[in-house]
């Protein structure tokens, strides 16, 4: 796989991120999508980033310190395991967050199915390329992987609070949703750009 992928450029999975993060704007603009089901399909975009993540702390490639194929298995598992109870106590609170804030009510299944699969792939899409075919997973340790995530969460979801409240305070009207996940995707991409210029 890594031979198939190897230095493949970064705006594969750049155009990927773009073209996901266009579904909820159409949602908005044709579909009548609200600000709850917004959240929360960024809520699941969330899941899915700690999803890869535990991918990519698996295939972390040399860990300084450990000697042997069981250290480095077993600090691995310990250390995946610690970030599962972790996230997802974090995703928790982020729902329960949402929620309380936004008022939760029943969401389709069929307005959900195809935001998830275009941030599932989008997701996917730069882990084949940027991880596994540019070799990220030499460059960086297992600790660093670990926090890797809530760096561009806490971004990305600080920038569409801010909008989220703002959207509220207005009435919610389709330009300030459309506004609010236009405000949502800039820190995203820039962190996306940031993250895999550092590994490079």
């Amino acid at each position: 796989m890594t031979s198939v992928l190897h230095k493949r450029p970064i705006y594969i999975s750049v155009t990927s991120l773009i073209l996901a993060n266009l579904v909820p704007l159409i949602g908005v603009l044709f579909f009548n999508w609200d600000l709850f089901l917004i959240f929360f399909i960024y809520w699941l975009e969330s899941g899915i980033v700690g999803f890869y993540n535990l991918f990519k702390m698996w295939n972390i490639s040399g860990e300084k310190g450990k000697v042997g194929i069981i250290p480095r298995t077993f600090n691995r598992l310990f250390t995946i395991c610690f970030f599962m109870v972790h996230y997802g106590i974090f995703m928790f609170a982020h729902l329960t967050f949402v929620y309380s804030l936004f008022g939760g009510h029943p969401i389709p299944f069929v307005r959900i199915i195809i935001p998830f699969t275009s941030l599932f792939l989008s997701h996917g899409i730069s882990f084949f390329v940027n991880f596994i075919g540019n070799e990220e997973f030499r460059k960086i340790s297992l600790g660093q992987q670990m926090g890797q995530p809530y760096k561009r969460i806490f971004l990305m979801h600080f920038t569409i609070l801010l909008g989220g409240f703002g959207t509220m305070i207005i009435g919610t009207p389709t330009f300030a949703l459309v506004f609010m996940i236009i405000l949502k995707m800039v820190p995203d991409l820039i962190s996306h750009l940031k993250e895999h210029s550092a590994l490079a």
